[in-house]
């Protein structure tokens, strides 16, 4: 039988439909204890947890034991557990507008305009942008 890894889960909050209300937690990254240990990217290991996790969400916000209390932030200068756990990332309800599109169904597409016409030998090509409904 083989060992289990220790490691520590991250999960963060994303919308889940057209609604800004319908949020849902979502696993997001997953860190082996092993291996935080061993590379020390940090003397405050979680304090570096929450850095990369915002990078990955693309929003600032805190860690926390607890899915349903935003406020009982944790201490980022204590060391690794020593057990697997579940991390929480919450976000403030800025930061959620701020992730939210104003109207979802309105999103940037790009494409490309092949020109018949040819500018020394070679076709030209030009970048546009447009609104897809």
């Amino acid at each position: 039988m083989a060992a289990t890894e220790l490691d520590i889960k991250v999960f963060a909050m994303f919308p889940t439909g057209s609604e800004p209300s319908n949020w849902t937690w979502v696993h997001c990254l997953t860190f082996e204890l092993a291996t935080l240990t061993e590379l020390h990217f940090s003397s405050k290991p979680f304090k570096w947890i929450r850095y990369a996790t915002g990078i990955v969400v693309g929003a600032q916000g805190h860690l926390s034991f607890e899915p349903n209390s935003p406020d009982d932030v944790m201490n980022y200068d204590d060391d690794l557990t020593s057990t697997s756990a579940n991390l929480y990332y919450h976000v403030s309800p800025a930061e959620r507008r701020r992730m939210f599109l104003t109207d979802p169904a309105m999103g940037r597409t790009y494409h490309f305009q092949q020109s018949h016409s040819l500018e020394g030998g070679v076709p030209q090509r030009s970048c546009g942008t447009g609104w897809s409904h």
